[in-house]
């Protein structure tokens, strides 16, 4: 078992992937006017990478689309004082059926490039 600085074990990226598959919600982060900002965002596990659920044509799809990001999902149980976090970080893709302005678009796509995670607390099984 790995751990970094702090403690916390770090987790390997079959780890993250099943338990970003455990989860709906995340967030993202980007730039906004040359500052961080962090929105929640619907998401799915797809093969192909972390599929966001941005509507087309909004301005949140306008300002990641292309873009270097993070996408941060986690679940923690403050009882308990345990849980993790995993971190998604690269360029969003636009798939050609949101290119190409289909009803209801196509998802963002975050590729499975760089995929970080860390367990805080008890360890515990994943998935």
């Amino acid at each position: 078992m790995d751990r970094d600085d702090p403690g916390l074990q770090v987790l390997t990226r079959q780890d993250c992937l099943a338990l970003l598959g455990t989860v709906r919600v995340g967030r993202l982060v980007f730039t906004a006017r040359a500052l961080p900002a962090v929105r929640p965002v619907g998401f799915s596990l797809a093969p192909e990478g972390v599929l966001l659920q941005v509507a087309a044509g909004s301005g949140l799809a306008r300002a990641v689309s292309g873009t270097v990001v993070a996408f941060e999902a986690d679940e923690f149980d403050p009882e308990l004082h345990r849980g993790w976090t995993v971190t998604v970080t690269g360029r969003v893709l636009r798939p050609p059926a949101l290119r190409a302005g289909l009803p209801g678009g196509a998802p963002l796509v975050l590729p499975l490039e760089l995929v970080d995670g860390r367990r805080v607390g008890a360890q515990q099984a994943v998935g």
